[in-house]
């Protein structure tokens, strides 16, 4: 529920301010001051991928189709836990909605809004779904070649011997009762005495000579 709450919030955004821009500042024209010096909001169309990347149009309908498709991919992911490490899931997720952001504009207009421009060097124009694209796949990028940091408890479960384990398991275990012998069995279902018994001062004595049993009568 949380991933497809920030996947939202993204859209929103994306969304949000490419209306706002469309809407202020004239296209191609207008510029209006965001940081002075460092960052400015602007109108700009671009028909390519991110950052300006393979303009023309020609490739509209395959980056649609790319983005759909990644997305569809990374819920199913999660719907069925492929996914384990709670980064990836985070970072797949922000990844997917900037696509999508993308994918809107190009599938209803053919083009993509951006609108950030740098004052103190040159740089490509974007917007926030580039942001997300491209941070995002970056740290995913670092995540896969850095293993995640283990707490303390499971990498001391991971370093317990197999014998030990088993043998937790092992002494957990409830002892078997011992087995009652034939003679004490036929005297409880007759309530007597059981042939070849004989008495011994208080008690009957059950069984061969040599492996005897006293009962208390």
């Amino acid at each position: 529920m949380l991933y497809a709450i920030a996947a939202a919030l993204v859209l929103v955004l994306d969304q949000g301010l490419k209306y706002f821009v469309t809407l202020k500042i004239a296209l191609n024209e207008g510029v209006m001051q965001l940081i002075p010096g460092v960052m400015s909001l602007v109108n700009l169309h671009n028909t390519g991928m991110a950052f300006g990347f393979l303009s023309g149009g020609a490739y509209r309908w395959g980056f649609v189709a790319i983005a759909v498709l990644f997305a569809v991919g990374v819920a199913y992911a999660l719907a069925v836990g492929k996914v384990k490490d709670r980064r990836f899931c985070w970072l797949l997720v922000l990844i997917a909605a900037g696509g999508l952001g993308n994918a809107i504009d190009r599938a209803l207009y053919g083009y993509v809004v951006d609108m950030f421009r740098t004052e103190f060097m040159e740089f490509a124009v974007f917007n926030v779904a580039d942001i997300f694209v491209t941070v995002c796949g970056v740290l995913l990028c670092v995540c896969l070649i850095l293993p995640e940091k283990k707490s303390p408890a499971e990498q001391s479960d991971e370093a317990a011997p197999p014998k030990e384990k088993a043998g937790l398991v092992l002494r957990s275990k409830k002892r078997q009762a011992p087995e009652v012998p034939e003679e004490v069995k036929e005297r409880r279902r007759t309530g007597g005495i059981v042939p070849g018994a004989r008495t011994h001062g208080d008690g009957i004595i059950v069984g061969r000579e040599n492996d005897a049993l006293l009962l208390q009568v």
